[in-house]
């Protein structure tokens, strides 16, 4: 039994401004957040549909790694109205689940500041015996919407973790 490889994608969708006061400034920058792994039982042949796909109905139907964001005290799911989630299964069983996140950011030292959003993906009850979890290039998807802001670079960093309970 070897672990599920499952891969991660970020990409900054776009930046927005929040809330204005009279000394800070709120951002919130929108990612969509993306997980590609393969689960043979899902493998399928059809001479007409080689791609199912949904949204949350399908989701539900399947297994998915629970993958979260372990520091997320700044990183929410974006719901308007409801999640937006795309989920696309092709016919070798691989699948892409992808939905929309927010990292908010306070600027109250603006513009001799730098923000970071720090995001640390990890499964919630699997170790890395079942689930590998591996974070590909961040890159941006779209132009800035705000003026006079920059996304500078991005750092990727993949790593397995041993604590007394297992390897994460």
């Amino acid at each position: 039994n070897q672990p599920t490889k499952v891969t991660l994608f970020v990409s900054v969708n776009y930046i927005e401004l929040v809330k204005e006061t009279r000394n800070d400034l709120y951002l919130d920058v929108l990612m969509y957040f993306e997980q590609l792994w393969n689960d043979p039982r899902l493998k399928f042949y059809n001479r007409q549909l080689n791609t199912i796909i949904g949204g949350e109905d399908i989701k539900r139907l399947i297994w998915v790694p629970d993958t979260f964001i372990s520091n997320a005290f700044n990183v929410r799911a974006h719901n308007v109205p409801s999640p937006q989630m795309f989920v696309k299964i092709n016919s070798s069983g691989d699948v892409w689940l992808t939905v929309s996140i927010k990292c908010s950011q306070e600027l109250s030292s603006f513009p001799c500041d730098k923000q970071r959003c720090h995001m640390r993906f990890e499964s919630y009850a699997h170790n890395a015996n079942t689930i590998i979890h591996n974070l590909t290039a961040i890159h941006e998807n779209g132009p800035n919407v705000i003026p006079n802001f920059k996304i500078r670079d991005y750092a990727v960093e993949n790593k397995i973790t041993q604590f007394e309970s297992g390897k994460v």
